[in-house]
């Protein structure tokens, strides 16, 4: 059910839906108040404006991706470097019959360097399925074969295939650490991420040194004095939004906190 609460939310945390609901507001109130109405539709469409800017989405990305920094020691040989899922397109890998990548694929090449390097003895692929079809394969079947066809092996690369969002991806790989006896953990996921999934890990007791990857804020260039509206940018806000939306529902859930909680 959470899952299901939680698409939801994303949903009302994206500028294109207060757009849709500021111009259907003003839709609604033309007649009674056409002032109020057309108010309400300037709003809306500067929402929509201002989040489809690459300035605006950098920045806002910049926020996002703010403190997250590696922490990962020199000389340590990690017992395992935990890879959390969100790289590979299910549908598409399904259809095309071979693991389909998108841009968080960095997480996954950041994991096996560690591993290829002897810098980690373990690779940990946290990442099940939300859908029900069985003809979609999991995320961590996915990532795992194409770790073993970059070289890696079966004794090194362990799946944890059932976690569907980031709590359950440290409820479900503490489990395996534990059974596993692992004490020194690396783990990998995107910049803008790691504040939430660190603070899940926290959360089930795990302290693991982190490896931030998959970094979206623009550098200095062109696009950031580009105002001209993209969809590449509307898409960067909406996910720097949802992640901010997600840290505050994971706070007050109390699935993430700064230090790791005392286990049994």
């Amino acid at each position: 059910m959470f899952v299901f609460l939680s698409k939801l939310l994303d949903l009302a945390f994206t500028p294109l839906a207060w757009a849709l609901t500021l111009g259907a507001l003003s839709l609604a109130l033309r007649v009674r108040w056409p002032r109020l109405s057309l108010g309400l539709g300037a709003v809306g469409l500067l929402v929509l404006y201002l989040f489809s800017t690459f300035p605006v989405a950098g920045a806002l990305t910049r926020f996002v991706e703010r403190g997250a920094h590696s922490t990962q020691r020199p000389g340590v040989v990690y017992d395992a470097v935990i890879v959390l899922g969100g790289m590979s397109e299910p549908g598409p890998s399904a259809l095309a019959g071979t693991p389909q990548f998108g841009e968080a694929v960095e997480r996954m090449l950041a994991g096996h360097a560690e591993v290829a390097s002897g810098r980690a003895t373990h690779l940990i692929i946290s990442g099940g399925l939300i859908e029900t079809d069985p003809a979609i394969p999991r995320e961590a079947d996915t990532v795992a074969e194409t770790l073993l066809q970059l070289g890696l092996t079966d004794a090194q690369v362990i799946r944890e295939d059932k976690s569907r969002n980031t709590r359950e991806n440290a409820l479900f790989t503490a489990e395996l650490v534990r059974a596993r006896g692992f004490k020194t953990l690396l783990l990998v996921t995107s910049a803008f991420h790691m504040k939430r999934s660190l603070g899940c890990f926290h959360a089930v007791g795990l302290d693991p040194d982190v490896l931030p990857t998959d970094w979206r804020a623009p550098g200095p260039g062109a696009a950031n004095r580009n105002w001209t509206p993209r969809a590449e940018a509307l898409d960067d806000s909406t996910r720097m939004f949802r992640e901010l939306a997600g840290r505050l529902v994971y706070r007050a859930r109390g699935w993430t906190t700064d230090a790791p909680a005392p286990t049994d």
